[in-house]
């Protein structure tokens, strides 16, 4: 093995062989070289001039090499095995088609700029250029805002690629995200905040020199042409454009050498490329940087020129990196901590001159030019980090976490239960307050009345969090809901300038087993892309068999092998559906990941679900929602491992897979549609009458039925009146509301029923009742909240009457059954006080839950509510 230090003219006759491999024209060699401990490592990496793919602390590291070069590093002792001996003849077998196949060339990338500048005028600029190359070649950028062509007192971030010409993952990724968000502004909130509250930059290719000669060598793809292309003196061309930048340039992980594929350059900032950039920073206000290269799958943030030395802001930095990381299962750190120190870089630049949060993204894949299979897998890996770089760059405010009180202690909702829902709010952004901030609770889900649905959190300062514990949300499931049923609930954060919503989701009940396999009966439900997968009997959950990735051993290097259903599921059905599974993970944790990934066009295109998993895993039972782009005819799901090198282990098992959802044969029906009163308008009786268009129902023969509710705030958490079971008129449905309704504003809302479940509330409505009839006297009629609410065992009633009047108090059930009438004849005047001990007029204890409390008197109506805890 080699010593942990060299001698110099070992070292220099190391620097000779690899300036003469970058000057010659033999092909590229993939190899890795193995070490024992993090010295060794570390003692490798400072050897000059080399060319690191991956790296591996104290394991191993992955670099570009040739026959000549190979020889000096095992003359040094180094344990090196040949991993690809012509890595441009590789990757081009792996491309279909020319014009680098489904990689954009340079002038594929101008025209999607422009493409997508047609599609999206107004929100995307026209392409410009920052710059020209060495060889005249434009440097182009776009940016993406809601008034793309004023610069907008906006958070701006910025995102590049292709500083190294031989990594076009850097620009895919970035035009994966362009898309998702001109395809989703005006529909998903998200985006739409986004675009609107944001200035977006992208600058796709920076070094177009590289590029295009790349093209020249390689017309259909996989060359390996990495630096610019600088006529520097002598038989070597190119710098480094990641090795110029002027902070800590000509530091370690660079090279004064032209020939050196990491050289950076006769000066600081020398190269035209690198000065384009910087001028177009200059002249702008970015808070935040996202860097892309390939391929080693990490997070990176500075200091890059050091592994021993932080930034002020590191404990920020590694937040942000972890939470980029939180899916795609990427190693986060500092280069040097996991993959090798460099100096001159880009981010360094950012962050220590201009001082701009800058990170670097080394997509993952195969190779510098991945299989073309990868491509929207590695879209995918990158699309989160991007979005959360753009939320943080401003305020935003997100869902961190939820905790439900009440109902059976589950955390899970379940019908009949009344629950209070305390949520965890972040702001996540790097700088910016959300001032008087609230979140909402809606849902247009028939089965569930609100009780408490708003909550104001102040000002939410920037990386920090509140909750509304202090005045938790509140709603009751109605104990008719299906099992089965898709709760979906929203929350909707404002706050000044600010306005985002999320969504909780979840099966009520006992839902439907849509498939099932225990794998005890062959591996008929599943096809595999390489033939590694296989049944075992050496390590189950049920017995006797589970599903595995080897089943003779452990799994491979550089492994992309799955196993995917062989045929679709229906979930068309399904507003959501969910996805359970037994696994047992073993894997080098950090470095090879476990996928499950789903298809809703039956496994055209896939998307990741959950997150990645690596590491040591005992059996576990996972449950993932399947959100409801997938719940087509043609839902599929696959498992996948993706393994880089040197550390090999056991692999994946996964056993007993179930697809849950609601029962098969049904489709729930629309929402009905107001047709009058008008929204907005007024009415004259306290019994007005409501009528909506009907609603459509996909399934033939079902005989649908309405309901109705009135509600006294916008928030629907009062209820005035309700029924259900009215009868589908001819064309249109009505209900005239039985219980008369005081002067005022009302909101109203309404639902069918096709006879197995409720389909959405209708979109709220409004109306206000003008000369009931009502005299001045009902103003001084108080119904008092309950005392103690909630209870467990009774609870005192309390109401105040002007003078002696026939008063009705009576309790109802949320759907408006009658329960128990406490006071019905001649009371008062004065304050009147009954209890109500959980009973029903039966004597018969009703089951816990939100009560409703109506007070008539004088022609007045009052309304309360009351909370049973058994």
């Amino acid at each position: 093995m080699p010593r942990a230090f060299q001698t110099g003219l070992v070292v220099l006759a190391l620097a000779a062989a690899i300036a003469a491999s970058a000057a010659g024209t033999e092909p590229k060699i993939q190899a890795r070289v193995e070490f024992s401990s993090v010295e060794e490592w570390r003692a490798f990496l400072s050897l000059p001039d080399l060319d690191i793919m991956k790296s591996k602390p104290g394991v191993g590291v992955t670099i570009v090499t040739d026959a000549e070069q190979l020889d000096e590093i095992r003359s040094l002792g180094y344990d090196v095995t040949v991993e690809i001996e012509n890595m441009q003849e590789f990757y081009a077998s792996r491309i279909r088609g020319p014009n680098f196949g489904a990689f954009h060339t340079y002038s594929e990338t101008i025209d999607f700029l422009d493409a997508l500048h047609a599609a999206y005028p107004s929100i995307t600029t026209e392409k410009f250029s920052i710059g020209v190359s060495h060889e005249l070649n434009d440097i182009y950028a776009i940016k993406i805002s809601d008034n793309p062509d004023v610069d907008e007192a906006e958070p701006e971030v910025v995102y590049d690629g292709l500083h190294h010409a031989r990594e076009p993952m850097s620009i895919e990724v970035q035009l994966y995200y362009m898309t998702w968000l001109c395809e989703n502004y005006g529909t998903d909130p998200e985006a739409t905040y986004l675009v609107d509250n944001r200035e977006i930059f992208f600058v796709p290719i920076v070094n177009p020199d590289g590029y295009l000669y790349n093209e020249s060598t390689d017309p259909n793809g996989g060359g390996m042409w990495r630096k610019n292309r600088r006529d520097n003196p002598g038989s070597c061309e190119g710098v480094d454009l990641n090795r110029n930048y002027p902070y800590e340039w000509g530091g370690v992980g660079s090279s004064s050498d032209p020939c050196s594929e990491v050289y950076r350059g006769p000066s600081a900032g020398s190269e035209p490329e690198v000065q384009a950039y910087m001028d177009f920073v200059a002249d702008r206000d970015f808070v935040l940087n996202l860097s892309f290269h390939s391929v080693a799958g990490m997070v990176l943030f500075p200091w890059s020129y050091t592994h021993t030395v932080h930034t002020d802001d590191d404990a920020l930095f590694r937040d942000i990196a972890d939470v980029m990381a939180q899916y795609n299962g990427y190693q986060t750190g500092q280069p040097g901590e996991i993959l090798y120190d460099c100096s001159g870089t880009t981010t360094d630049w950012m962050y220590g001159d201009p001082g701009i949060l800058a990170l670097c993204i080394e997509v993952s894949g195969s190779g510098f030019w991945p299989a073309e299979s990868e491509i929207p897998g590695l879209n995918e890996e990158c699309l989160w980090p991007q979005i959360y770089m753009t939320r943080i760059a401003g305020p935003y405010l997100s869902v961190e976490d939820y905790t439900f009180a009440g109902g059976d202690g589950d955390q899970e909702p379940e019908a009949g239960e009344t629950l209070d829902l305390t949520v965890t709010i972040e702001n996540q952004g790097v700088a910016g307050d959300v001032t008087n901030a609230t979140v909402t609770l809606v849902t247009d889900d028939a089965y569930v009345q609100l009780h408490d649905a708003a909550s104001s959190l102040g000002t939410v300062t920037a990386r920090s969090t509140v909750d509304n514990s202090g005045d938790p949300f509140s709603f009751t499931l109605d104990p008719s809901v299906p099992d089965g049923h898709n709760l979906t609930l929203i929350l909707v954060l404002e706050g000044d300038d600010f306005y985002a919503e999320e969504e909780l989701s979840w099966l009520v009940g006992e839902p439907t087993v849509l498939f099932f396999d225990d794998m005890e009966s062959g591996t008929g439900n599943w096809i595999e892309n390489d033939g590694n997968w296989g049944l075992t009997t050496g390590n189950f959950h049920s017995e006797s068999h589970s599903y595995t990735d080897s089943p003779s051993g452990n799994y491979g290097n550089y492994w992309n092998s799955w196993i995917e259903l062989a045929a679709p599921v229906d979930l068309s059905h399904a507003s959501q559906a969910e996805l359970t599974f037994w696994h047992r993970v073993n894997t080098e944790e950090g470095y090879d990941f476990c996928y499950v990934e789903a298809s809703g066009d039956g496994g055209t295109t896939w998307s990741q679900i959950g997150p990645s998993y690596d590491g040591d895993i005992n059996w576990q039972l996972t449950e993932l929602p399947i959100a409801e782009e997938f719940c087509t005819g043609d839902f599929k799901v696959r498992y996948r491992l993706v393994t880089d090198t040197y550390v090999t282990d056991d692999g994946w098992y996964v056993d007993d897979v179930s697809i849950l959802g609601p029962p098969p044969g049904n489709v729930s029906p629309t929402a009905p549609t107001l047709v009058d009163p008008p929204d907005g308008g007024s009415v004259t009786t306290p019994c007005p009458t409501l009528t909506v268009a009907n609603a459509d129902d996909p399934d033939e023969g079902d005989v649908l039925t309405y309901g109705f509710f009135v509600y006294s705030d916008e928030l629907r958490t009062v209820v005035e009146a309700s029924t259900c079971c009215v009868s589908e008129g001819a064309g249109t449905t009505s209900w005239t509301v039985d219980v008369p309704l005081a002067d005022g504003v009302y909101w109203w809302s309404a639902y069918a029923d096709d006879g197995t479940e409720r389909g959405p509330l209708m979109e709220t409505g409004s109306f206000t009742v003008e000369s009931s009839g009502a005299d001045d006297l009902p103003s001084k009629i108080v119904l008092y909240p309950a005392r103690p609410n909630p209870f467990e065992c009774e609870t005192e009633l309390s109401f105040d009457l002007p003078a002696r009047e026939e008063a009705t108090l009576a309790v109802y059930s949320v759907d408006g059954r009658l329960v128990r009438t406490l006071v019905a004849g001649a009371v008062g005047p004065g304050p009147v006080a009954v209890r109500w001990d959980g009973r029903d007029s039966q004597g018969h204890g009703v089951a816990s839950g939100l009560y409703l409390l109506r007070l008539e008197a004088a022609g007045a109506v009052r309304r309360g509510k009351v909370v049973l805890l058994r």
